[in-house]
């Protein structure tokens, strides 16, 4: 078949745009015999479990944006019926816990999260949250850890992910939360343009601590809170060396960095709303899927970093490269 192991799924994440030329492929819309090859042979490895091919929240960032219903809806049901209504949660959920890890290896110690292991989940909460768990008055019903169990499996199926994501309601929500990205953006932007006045060493060391300082040093300190000054000394970064190794003992933060530090590089290119989206695609993918389909700008700058090697997650710019691998 191809270099997939039996009985391991491999996690193959694709780019919103992937998931809409498939659906056109599957709707009769695209018609390039390569595209129909790459459609079938994904189509066979999710019905076969081989491989899973997770959505996440920014997919739908993409997905909710698109203003004609029928459309989306399409391609709802697509992305769920490929998917089998698997999510790969937001990095951001797993910050706290990569910084847990991290603080154990500078004490010698194996990670205390398996965050690969969770970061994928099954079923709708995973989109917003790290899952559910349901309440009910358990001297009103007969069986309620049955009853439970049921109301948990109901939820969880693809047809009721793809139900709720087709209610106006949910695409009118991430339509308003688009805005979110637009001043994310514009912040960065201007952020990025005062970096670029600097020496690009000191662009650098100023970008890592700035990111240190306001993305890593919170869940840091309340990890702290509890230690002793003797396990604070070991674990704290005490200069630049030591402060890029704890980053990069992060892997979702550390390739969350990197494509924002690289891109700040692209001069002539305004960070754009995009950019955001596909950073936060790429920085859960990366590091905790096995292969992943992305543009081609991020794909090189992914190659550029050494994150596809650093991780072990194999990086191709389109649906045709994919089909050569599978």
């Amino acid at each position: 078949m191809s270099d997939l192991e039996q009985n391991v799924p491999k996690r193959i994440y694709l780019d919103t745009k992937d998931w809409i030329y498939l659906a056109q492929v599957r709707n009769g819309l695209k018609k390039d015999l390569e595209l129909v090859e790459v459609y079938e042979k994904i189509k066979n490895l999710s019905e076969s479990g081989d491989a899973i091919f997770p959505i996440s929240f920014f997919h739908l960032t993409d997905i909710m944006m698109r203003q004609d219903d029928d459309s989306r809806n399409r391609l709802i049901d697509f992305i769920v019926l490929i998917s089998k209504g698997y999510v790969l949660q937001p990095y951001t959920f797993y910050i706290s816990s990569e910084v847990v890890n991290a603080s154990y290896h500078r004490l010698n110690f194996l990670s205390r999260h398996d965050i690969k292991s969770l970061i994928l989940g099954k079923g709708l909460s995973y989109f917003v949250s790290r899952g559910y768990e349901i309440s009910l008055n358990k001297d009103a019903v007969d069986n309620p850890e049955k009853l439970i169990q049921k109301l948990k499996e109901e939820s969880d199926k693809p047809e009721s992910m793809a139900k709720f994501l087709k209610e106006g309601t949910t695409a009118e929500k991430f339509q308003k939360d688009r805005i979110i990205f637009d001043k994310a953006a514009k912040r960065m932007d201007e952020f990025r343009k005062e970096k670029m006045k600097m020496e690009k060493h000191e662009r650098f060391k100023h970008s890592i601590a700035y990111f240190l300082y306001e993305i890593i040093s919170p869940p840091l300190t309340k990890f702290l809170s509890a230690r002793t000054s003797e396990l604070k000394n070991k674990i704290i970064p005490k200069d630049a060396e030591s402060m890029e190794k704890f980053l990069e003992d992060m892997p979702a933060t550390n390739v969350s960095f990197r494509l924002t530090y690289g891109r700040d590089a692209w001069y002539e290119r305004e960070v754009q709303p995009n950019d955001i989206a596909d950073i936060g695609h790429l920085a859960g993918a990366i590091p905790y899927c096995d292969i992943v389909v992305t543009e081609k700008a991020f794909g090189s700058l992914c190659k550029q970093q050494g994150l596809d090697k650093k991780y072990d997650c194999t990086v191709v710019n389109s649906l045709k490269e994919l089909n050569k691998i599978i």
